[in-house]
């Protein structure tokens, strides 16, 4: 039988791959998986040795191919959009240097533009209300010590949950966030310590520690956050 010639049996692997391709891709799969630590040590070795070439190489490619890159970064971020913000938040959270750092920039540039932050402050303010006082009151509580934090969706959610008035008057126009207690009387800042008052009657309630919400009602709307 005569020998096969390179490119007969090229054609003849070619299609032998096309016939098995799931039966090859889970063999590679189990490999991969069994051998994880040495395929991984042998991929650091192996950047080590060749850094700066495949550094070189990863450049030449993003210039080549910059465009095609950047659309799909926007595809991912743009289909990932809830999963990356989670990351983002939790990251946050977890890394006081982060904060930190955060809240100097934050400080540098409001110095060093005023002007302009203060005009974003007032444009973010009125197009999320509760979001900017949701801030507000975050930072209030952080410099006095008060545990605890709420969102502005949980603050809508009880507003909604009390039917949109006040819970001393009844008014509907005028609401404010209050806290059943105060921050000097050791009150948190989470959810269950805020309760719809207008601002008269947050006024006239003053320092008091006073709660106008219906315990089953509120118990009824507590429920519902936990099971989100």
């Amino acid at each position: 039988m005569p020998r096969k010639t390179r490119e007969e049996r090229a054609a003849y692997q070619r299609a032998y791959k096309q016939a098995h391709r799931e039966e090859l891709a889970a063999k590679k799969r189990a490999y991969q998986q069994a051998h994880s630590k040495e395929l991984a040590a042998k991929r650091r070795a192996k950047y080590d040795a060749n850094r700066e070439e495949i550094l070189a190489q990863q450049r030449a490619h993003r210039a080549a191919h910059r465009e095609e890159i950047s659309a799909r970064k926007r595809v991912y971020r743009e289909t990932h959009r809830e999963e990356l913000s989670a990351k983002r938040k939790a990251r946050y959270v977890a890394d006081a240097r982060l904060r930190e750092a955060n809240r100097a920039r934050a400080a540098a540039y409001q110095k060093a533009h005023p002007k302009e932050s203060a005009a974003r402050a007032r444009a973010f303010q009125a197009a999320h209300p509760d979001e900017a006082r949701a801030r507000k009151v975050k930072h209030r509580a952080r410099k006095i010590g008060a545990t605890g934090a709420y969102t502005a969706a949980q603050w809508q959610a009880m507003r909604e949950w009390f039917g949109n008035k006040c819970l001393a008057c009844g008014a509907t126009d005028n609401l404010s966030i209050d806290h059943v207690i105060p921050f000097s009387a050791g009150g948190t800042n989470d959810i269950t310590n805020l309760q719809p008052l207008c601002r008269p009657c947050n006024t006239k309630k003053g320092k008091r520690t006073t709660d106008y919400r219906d315990p089953t009602m509120l118990a009824a709307f507590l429920a519902t956050l936990t099971t989100d």
